[in-house]
């Protein structure tokens, strides 16, 4: 997929607003709004043609924060809506917080990159919003979490 990857993502960066990309083979990284997004290219399987992938860190946690921020992931995870069809996940040895997206192999025009793109970093900002909020609950409380549904 390298050449069909970086046309694409070299399209993408351009109208986005840079003049020369350095795309990889691999990766190319944006900044967008203070949230790092690899975008890499997914593997074409035997049922599916070449797609590309979203990833971001979005932050580290203490140790305490990790369950009550994982209770909301999963949460989370479980509303296809509340997500957008991203994943969000926690790295078990290094407590950070990961959101990623495989995007549909249909998506090969620019412009519908850009549009996912940038769903894709609204939510990373709502969610690192929410978990802003969420990693000081106690572990202990019964009460269900809200369910901030993302309008995207």
């Amino acid at each position: 997929m390298s050449n069909k990857f970086k046309e694409l993502v070299t399209e993408c960066a351009k109208l986005i607003g840079f003049d020369k990309p350095d795309v990889k083979e691999d990766f190319y990284a944006l900044l967008i709004d203070g949230i790092r997004v690899l975008i890499e290219p997914a593997d074409a399987t035997e049922t599916e043609k070449e797609s590309l992938f979203f990833y971001a860190q979005l932050e580290t946690l203490n140790d305490d924060e990790v369950p009550p921020v994982s209770t909301f992931i999963l949460q989370k995870n479980a509303e296809f809506s509340a997500t957008g069809g991203t994943s969000i996940g926690v790295l078990p040895n290094d407590n950070i917080v990961t959101i990623y997206q495989l995007l549909p192999s249909e998506l090969d025009r620019a412009e519908l990159v850009i549009a996912e793109l940038n769903k894709f970093v609204d939510i990373a900002e709502q969610i690192k919003k929410d978990i802003a909020e969420v990693k000081y609950l106690p572990t202990s409380t019964n009460q269900p979490l809200d369910n901030t549904l993302l309008s995207v």
